[in-house]
């Protein structure tokens, strides 16, 4: 239960990295509503109100807290609820000047400045070779018929020759742990585990999984974890190995297979260079039996992907920014059951959460698990209905709940929203994280893992709690228990250098 409460009030805003602050800097508030004081402190006497965009002159810091101008009113306010207007916008890793990239995207906007807002130098086509100049997680600097400029990293693929796996080659694990799985899709059932340096025969592959024969077995295991030996099992089967064991794609257990992707995402950095990065420009933290900041070992824990492949928290890289029929009201509805009795705000609401979901094109089970998380399952007092000029509001996010105004304000930005009846409610909390995380072009923070690390604005992160992502992926499996029609999920893994 404690991990609930305190993923809950840590959640309930983005928390931002301290940053190093000084005099005639200007500063943007991020949260919604954020209440400035007289003097540095939670029990201070409120001075006036700012919002989300508001511009700040930097007067001077102290401790947590920033001394601020606006308007010729001068105040303090908590250094988690501002950031420095100018923040770098990806992180750049210098390659050699002769590596080149394929465009992947039938059409790729070649862009001036590594943002969206920047000038369209002209529209790259898919197969397009481009040269790199700098390649960072998500911008990549590069020259292309003379013109130098900037491409989405996620849409440039290496062009270098690899020869093809032929069938039967002997292929090498290279993970400490792997998993052959029944059909293509992380969370389908386990046929064996696999160590590093296990031998597997290579039968064919399909969107980041290669299907491969082991010790009898016959099953699928994610492409990135294996490397071609060279050898071949036994070159005169060839031609007959991929027409073995076809009960494995048509059996019954099996009539969903998956038609999501599992994409490896090269990061542009190293592991540690990304660790070195968070220790210093966000804040990281544990609240497992009281706050405190961790340490760098137990940062890179949590922050290694290989260590969190297993069914439950392989959930914090589904991408998120699309809607697929992952459930159904009534499968919903039995898990929000269990948790949400009759008289629960979200009891029976399984219908309004797909809603809001297709709505606002994101993953439905992440909206219902973030949802159970932030409002300890519908108990939370926002979420229970708050009156409010004599409407009753809902807000399931604590949505402009800030600093000891909390409900007030969190009851006020449900007011003006209209977020009247649950469903709305529900509706507000899957746009705002839509716009401001999911779908945000200038954050790209499309999976929970980027929500928490985010690779291009380090302070940019949703909570501050490193156990942050597992915990909501772990609620997600939970809920996906509930369905037998996921596998069309797809997945973004860190690839770290």
């Amino acid at each position: 239960m404690n991990i609930k409460i305190g993923l809950s009030a840590l959640a309930v805003l983005p928390l931002f990295g301290a940053s190093a602050f000084a005099a005639g800097q200007v500063g943007v508030i991020n949260y919604e509503y954020v209440n400035i004081r007289v003097n540095p402190g939670s029990n201070e006497s409120v001075k006036f109100v700012l919002k989300k965009g508001d511009e700040v002159e930097i007067l001077s810091k102290k401790d947590s807290w920033v001394n601020i101008k606006f308007n010729n009113k001068d105040g303090w306010v908590q250094e988690s609820a501002i950031a420095e207007k100018s923040e770098t916008v990806n992180n750049i890793k210098t390659s050699p000047a002769t590596t080149t990239k394929t465009v992947t995207s039938d059409t790729l906007n070649f862009r001036r400045e590594a943002n969206t807002k920047s000038a369209v130098i002209q529209v790259l086509k898919k197969g397009d070779k481009v040269t790199v100049i700098e390649e960072g997680s998500a911008w990549t600097k590069v020259s292309f018929n003379g013109k130098t400029g900037y491409l989405s990293t996620r849409f440039l693929s290496g062009s270098s020759a690899t020869s093809k796996t032929s069938v039967g080659s002997k292929m090498m694990v290279m993970a400490n742990n792997l998993s052959i799985r029944k059909s293509a899709n992380l969370l389908s059932e386990k046929l064996a585990d696999l160590s590093k340096g296990d031998m597997v025969e290579y039968i064919s592959s399909t969107n980041g999984w290669n299907k491969v024969r082991y010790n009898g077995y016959v099953g699928y295991v994610s492409s990135y974890y294996l490397k071609d030996t060279g050898e071949v099992e036994n070159p005169d089967q060839d031609n007959n190995i991929e027409n073995e064991d076809l009960s494995i794609s048509t059996s019954k257990s099996q009539a969903n297979v998956s038609t999501g992707n599992t994409n490896y995402i090269d990061m542009g950095m190293t592991l540690d260079a990304h660790v070195d990065m968070q220790m210093s420009k966000a804040l990281n933290t544990l609240t497992a039996g009281g706050w405190r900041k961790v340490t760098r070992d137990e940062l890179k824990s949590y922050m290694d992907p290989s260590r969190h492949m297993d069914a439950s928290t392989i959930m914090q890289f589904a991408l998120l920014d699309r809607y697929t029929e992952d459930i159904t009201a009534g499968q919903l509805n039995a898990y929000l059951a269990k948790y949400c009795k009759y008289g629960n705000v979200f009891y029976n609401q399984g219908q309004a959460f797909i809603d809001a979901a297709k709505k606002n094109n994101i993953n439905v089970l992440y909206l219902v698990a973030h949802s159970m998380i932030e409002t300890g399952y519908g108990t939370s007092k926002l979420a229970q209905g708050t009156v409010y000029n004599g409407k009753t509001v809902y807000n399931f996010f604590g949505i402009g709940a800030v600093d000891g105004n909390a409900l007030a304000g969190g009851s006020a930005t449900a007011y003006n929203n209209g977020w009247t009846s649950v469903a709305a409610g529900i509706d507000g909390a899957a746009s705002w994280i839509a716009s401001r995380y999911i779908h945000s072009s200038k954050y790209n923070q499309n999976t929970l893992y980027s929500m928490k690390w985010n690779p291009s604005i380090i302070y940019h992160q949703y909570a501050s709690d490193v156990r942050w992502p597992s915990a909501i992926a772990n609620k997600m499996a939970d809920i996906a228990a509930y369905s037998n029609n996921i596998g069309s999920m797809s997945y973004n893994i860190p690839k770290y250098r």
